[in-house]
């Protein structure tokens, strides 16, 4: 190991020394190559030296040919800048009409507000008079239920007093049957009065259980509605995010996601076509109020995108292209587009009435007479409300027309004197909105994904709120159930009690009896009867009022329904407002930045005038540079400037006089690679001048480098020799660490039998120990797995043995050790001390007989504080003997 790693040290040593040699040479090279390289950078100056002498005459040429661009480009600029000004002005003209029409609906939305306001406050102060009254009622029935309390518990003091008089009048047998068959039809009479309170109370209970049902199933609609227009908002933002991405990348795609694809097949096929496909529809129209924009979708459909063709044979080659394309055919219309534009006159309504067609810009007349063919436009009416519709239509329908179409997406058919028939039918779709025809529609990206996140959390709120609602309200259904089922036992019961009643009455009123009762509770008995009279008046007069409550908790529910109607009525009045006090922010906006380009344009046009009126003066100063320019290029002809150029080396031979000025390169790019270039030549010189250079050493030293590079690859090779042979060395180990243990186990045996012990080594390389264990019954077997029952009472370590036999022990250890190593000095002392006399005479003659025949080329030296006599002479064996210590 030791070699590898001087040898690898060498190798790394040689490995710096030829670096430092190489970027020695390396230095070397890059000098003589820089000498190389300064006669080409001379003639570089050379020619920039020639290039030089014409820049002045080149710029001032330069220089004017630009001037004369910028004045053109100026001239044009400001009757640019004139006619933008000019269509600034008209364009902010149509949004100031725009802005009145709006201000005009709005007017017109607050007065309807106006009126929804009135109605919900008429309707809320309704619904607070039937709370009122219902409170009025409540606080009635509380009054009779206390009332009727009293009555009873006067019953029962008065029957509990009736029947300790009873009681005294028990002596009298026949009087005594009498009273009891009386006392049994009071119980009788008790009972079916504590049943009839109980059926009482039970249909009080269903009553309140009916209220409760009522009123939760009323929040759970409730819940319901706003649940619909909560993923009705997220459904709609959700939809704009799309159309708001894929609008993005074409317009068209608010017609649907594939047809831009098919516009731009259609484009690429225009050739095959008779005549160039139009569609999808929707992009032709423009409307002329906003207003009616959801009005005029709802009656234009699904013609919105659909594509109109020349001919069948067009239609036939559209499909086709659709199929390749491998999207869904799109509506197709088949109409002649030469047909010029329709005359609708004779079949229009009054002028003053707003039709589609009147409320629709067409940047295409065949779009146009499409329509008029396939829709009729110029018969479809345009109206302002339901109600106004409702009127309007239901027998006073203007002549011509055809169906009508509200704002809120309504539409119908009317009659009038000449006939029809009247149907209307509202717009269901709550939050209906437009889709195609919106102007300048606009996306919030951050608004609409806040919307998606605040409706998808409200949604699932309110569903939340909704299944416990509806577990209630299947509570309450089956509480329901166990009343009626309460309410009909109680009932049976009761019409028992009376059935018993009556038949003890009757046998009362056979029994003849021949003695007065009793005045006092004949009296008592009276009072009872009237308080029972009285009680009956009462539930008579609470039942009266009970019912009264149902008709009022009906008329109240109607209230609710009427404030809920009229809430939603102002919210969809004000929700109108919105969009258009949001399209006036946005053209307020826009009036605003088009009055800041007007100002801008007016601005710039002031500037470029000016620098226009300055052209002439820089023409005559640039036409005095040139003929300064010329005149300096003829001076340089001359002998004196020749002379001075001749310095540099003179007029490069490729060059002519004067060079081709469009292959110059700019000046002041020329003149700093001039005089990057100067310097990087002065430089190179003055690097030369400092560093000496021999080639003769160069060659010398190359020639060296390479001689050595040989010697170095045979040492590298010697190295990686070596190391294969380490790498060998390691991995036969284990098979020699493996023998020599084997050795050794044997060697100790061999040894430990000479005095009939049986002895074992374990031998655990990883942890670096040797275990011994020792039998000293030569009748028994050594085991030295520890499970064993014998071995673990016979087999013992060095601890559990006696002196003597612990010290043969050791000394057949390291007799065995010197039997597997090598070493020229051997020594034991005091081996023998604990040794009983046999063990110990076997122990020396062993260790003489190695000393003197196995291991004679090493030396051995044993010290012992015993005698040795009985060894006696021996050859090769020398005994020294210290004196005695005397006292």
């Amino acid at each position: 190991d030791q070699v590898v790693i001087d040898v690898t040290s060498v190798i790394a040593s040689f490995e710096r020394s030829f670096a430092e040699k190489k970027k020695e040479i390396k230095k070397m090279a890059e000098h003589r190559q820089n000498m190389a390289g300064i006669d080409k950078k001379r003639y570089e100056l050379t020619v920039m030296g020639w290039y030089r002498l014409w820049f002045p005459l080149r710029d001032v040429l330069v220089e004017l040919e630009a001037l004369v661009r910028r004045k053109e480009v100026v001239t044009n600029s400001i009757s640019e800048l004139k006619e933008r000004a000019e269509q600034n002005r008209e364009e902010r003209k149509g949004m100031n009409e725009e802005v009145e029409t709006l201000n005009d609906e709005l007017g017109r939305m607050g007065e309807k507000s106006e009126i929804e306001m009135k109605a919900l406050h008429e309707a809320q102060g309704k619904q607070k008079e039937v709370e009122s009254e219902i409170r009025g009622i409540n606080e009635s029935i509380g009054d009779l239920k206390n009332k009727e309390r009293s009555d009873e518990k006067q019953i029962k003091e008065i029957e509990l007093e009736i029947r300790k008089r009873e009681d005294a009048l028990l002596s009298n047998g026949k009087a005594n049957e009498k009273m009891l068959m009386e006392r049994k039809v009071r119980e009788l009479d008790d009972q079916r009065a504590g049943l009839e309170e109980e059926v009482r109370k039970t249909k009080e209970l269903f009553e309140r259980n009916k209220e409760n049902y009522r009123a939760k199933e009323s929040a759970v609609e409730r819940m319901k509605s706003e649940k619909y227009d909560s993923d009705k908002k997220m459904k709609n933002a959700i939809e704009d995010l799309h159309e708001s991405n894929a609008v993005a990348k074409d317009k068209l795609a608010r017609f649907g996601r594939d047809i831009p694809h098919i516009v731009q097949e259609i484009k690429k096929n225009l050739s095959k076509f008779e005549k160039e496909p139009l569609g999808p529809i929707g992009q032709y129209l423009n409307v002329r109020e906003e207003q009616w924009t959801l009005a005029i979708e709802k009656a234009l459909r699904q013609n919105m995108c659909s594509f109109v063709l020349h001919s069948q044979k067009d239609r036939k080659l559209f499909f086709d292209l659709c199929r390749r394309l491998g999207v869904q055919c799109p509506n197709v219309i088949v109409t002649n587009f030469n047909v010029p534009a329709h005359d609708t006159r004779r079949n229009e309504p009054d002028m003053k009435i707003p039709t589609v067609e009147r409320m629709l810009q067409f940047s295409n007349t065949t779009i146009r007479n499409c329509l008029i063919d396939v829709v009729s436009i110029e018969s479809l009416m345009l109206i302002e409300t339901d109600e106004e519709a409702r009127e309007i239509l239901d027998g006073r329908c203007p002549v011509n027309v055809r169906k009508a179409f509200t704002r809120s997406g309504g539409d119908g058919m009317g009659r009038n004197a000449q006939g029809g028939s009247y149907r209307f039918y509202p717009n269901i779709e709550r939050n209906a909105r437009a889709n195609f025809l919106i102007k300048n529609k606009t996306y919030d990206v951050k608004e609409l994904n806040y919307i998606v996140s605040e409706e998808k959390k409200k949604s699932g709120e309110l569903g939340e709120i909704i299944r416990k609602d509806e577990a209630v309200l299947k509570q309450l259904n089956m509480d329901k159930a166990q009343l009626i089922k309460k309410g009909n036992e109680l009932e049976q019961k009761k019409n028992f009690k009376i059935g018993e009643k009556n038949k003890l009455e009757r046998q009362l009123r056979d029994m003849v009896d021949e003695e007065e009762e009793d005045n006092t509770i004949a009296n008592l008995k009276t009072t009872i009867d009237e308080f029972r009279v009285n009680i009956k008046k009462i539930n008579n007069e609470k039942e009266g009022l009970q019912k009264t409550r149902e008709k009022m908790n009906t008329r109240l529910s109607i209230a609710k329904s009427s404030v809920a109607d009229a809430k939603k009525k102002l919210e969809k009045a004000s929700e109108g407002s919105g969009p258009i006090e949001k399209r006036l922010a946005a053209l307020k906006a826009d009036i605003d930045r088009i009055d800041a380009s007007h100002e801008n344009f007016i601005a710039n046009k002031k500037k470029l005038t000016v620098e226009e009126d300055g052209f002439h003066d820089k023409f005559v100063a640039v036409d005095r540079k040139k003929e300064e320019a010329e005149e300096m290029a003829e001076l340089r002809k001359s002998p004196q400037f020749l002379a001075r150029f001749a310095s540099t080396g003179g007029k490069p031979a490729e060059f002519s006089d004067p060079p081709d000025f469009s292959e110059m390169p700019a000046t002041d790019e020329m003149q700093k690679t001039y005089d990057d270039l100067d310097m990087e030549v002065n430089a190179a010189m003055a690097a030369m001048d400092a560093v000496s250079y021999d080639e003769n050493v160069y060659r010398k030293m190359v020639e060296e480098f390479n001689t050595h590079k040989k010697s170095f690859k045979r040492l590298k090779a010697v190295g990686r020799e070596l190391r294969n042979c380490q790498t060998e060395r390691n991995e036969k180990l284990p098979i020699l660490r493996h023998a020599v243990t084997i050795r050794l186990k044997l060697a100790f045996q061999k040894l430990m039998s000479m005095s009939n012990y049986c002895g074992e080594l374990r031998v655990r390389t990883k942890e670096k120990v040797i275990e011994i264990k020792v039998l000293t019954h030569g009748e028994e077997k050594l085991v030295m797995d520890d499970d064993d029952e014998r071995g673990r009472n016979v087999a013992q370590d060095l601890k559990g043995l006696s002196g003597g036999e612990r010290s043969y022990t050791t000394a057949c250890f390291i007799m065995s050790l010197w039997e597997i190593m090598e070493a020229p000095f051997r020594c034991m002392d005091e081996f023998d001390v604990f040794m009983d006399m046999v063990n110990r005479k076997i122990v020396m003659e062993l260790l003489v007989k190695l000393a003197t025949e196995e291991f004679a080329h090493s030396q051995f030296i044993f010290f012992t504080p015993q005698g040795i006599r009985e060894l006696g002479a021996r050859d090769k064996v020398q005994i020294f003997e210290m004196p005695k210590v005397r006292d």
